[in-house]
Order: C-alpha cells, then structure tokens, then sequence
C-alpha cells in the first residue's frame, strides 16, 4: 500500500504520479520519484541498482513519496 502524496508545492496540483526510469549502460538503476503532471516537478530520487530479479517495489515508492513530502523543508525539488 502507498502513503498518501501531499500536493505540490509549486503549484497546488493533486494531480501527480509515480515516476520511474532507468539509467546506465553496463549496470542498470531504477530512478524512483513523485512526478508532478501539472507543472512537470520531480521530487528527490531513489536510485537503486538493477538485477535480473529485482523490480521497483512499493517500498521504493514509498521511500520517494516520503522524500516528496518531506522536501519542502529541505529545498530538493527539481522544476524542469
């Protein structure tokens, strides 16, 4: 089960979302964070490392919607 997201702090929008990407070349990460649809804001990262087996878990997810909320406090938005 997910935590609940707070809005977002630029521009109050609800409407947000999960995102996850990959990285790497010879060494694959997951890049795990609450993505803002409105005005396109990323919260802080959870990058873990790739293997045949592991996939993204909600305790990933979790871990990013934790930072998301908690980053108004400590500045570490990304506005694209």
């Amino acid at each position: 089960m997910l935590a609940q997201m707070n809005n977002c702090p630029f521009c109050s929008s609800d409407k947000l979302d999960i995102s996850i990407k990959t990285s790497g070349r010879w060494e694959r990460y997951y890049h795990v964070a609450v993505y803002c649809k409105n005005c396109h804001c990323y919260g802080p990262r959870v990058i873990s490392h790739v293997d045949n087996y592991r996939k993204v878990t909600d305790d990933d997810k979790n871990i990013a919607i934790k930072l998301w909320n908690n980053a108004k406090e400590n500045n570490t938005y990304e506005n694209n």
